[in-house]
């Protein structure tokens, strides 16, 4: 037979013909507001932590295999990346070398033309 509000409530009535209000009370004060079948047990937390601790065990170990392989990817990401800009600058080192030897050598050239015409007047 199911447990409804309706019988609760003749139950409690019974109980007051029965035991007196105080008495009536205090039981059914005492008695869950559910069905016995819906109470956890000690036992039922105990199982309900242990699979949830072996889930928490089974997601940690997941999540850190994939951290170590996002450390893995980004390693080599971060190594081509050093080389790439290492490359990169090595270019424009060369480049830069390169042009301020251009413009040593123009320099150079412009400093000996005015050199001589420099000499050229002092020897009017």
């Amino acid at each position: 037979m199911s447990m409804t509000e309706a019988r609760r409530h003749e139950m409690y009535d019974g109980l007051i013909k029965s035991l007196g209000k105080e008495t009536a009370d205090i039981l059914m004060e005492n008695l869950p507001p559910v069905y016995w079948g819906d109470v956890a047990t000690k036992a039922d937390l105990e199982h309900l932590n242990n699979a949830l601790s072996l889930k928490i065990d089974h997601v940690r170990s997941e999540v850190s295999g994939e951290i170590a392989l996002l450390r893995s990817g980004m390693s080599g990401e971060n190594a081509l990346l050093r080389s790439d800009v290492e490359g990169e600058f090595g270019k424009f080192r060369s480049e830069m070398a390169g042009e301020f030897g251009k413009f040593r050598s123009e320099m150079a050239g412009e400093f000996g033309k005015f050199r001589s015409e420099m000499a050229g007047e002092i020897a009017l």
